[in-house]
């Protein structure tokens, strides 16, 4: 797995872990989780992929993200953290599904 698609994958297991979890988004988290020990992102929704921000401190495309059109819906969270490291503050934006 590439640094870009572990970094995707991680954030979003992460600020789904942190909201309230409904079944549809536990069974989504499980999805992603499986598919990614298989090298194989086509669970992550392409919403998902497409306006979250693709590394740190990238913000992604909120307006996107939250006017998509179509039956599914989409929330967008900026999700911030300190690298333990180097002390420096972190974050990027993340589009998940609504029910999560």
């Amino acid at each position: 797995m590439n640094t870009k698609n572990f970094a995707i994958v991680a954030l979003l297991l992460v600020a789904v872990s942190c909201l309230e979890n409904s079944q549809s988004c536990q069974d989504l988290i499980a999805e992603i989780v499986k598919k990614a020990k298989e090298k194989d992102f086509s669970a992550i929704p392409l919403e998902s992929i497409m306006f979250s921000g693709i590394t740190s401190n990238t913000l992604g495309q909120r307006h996107e993200c939250e006017m998509k059109k179509g039956p599914s819906k989409f929330s967008f969270f900026l999700v911030s953290w300190k690298n333990t490291t180097n002390g420096m503050d972190l974050f990027t934006g993340l589009c998940v599904p609504q029910q999560c």
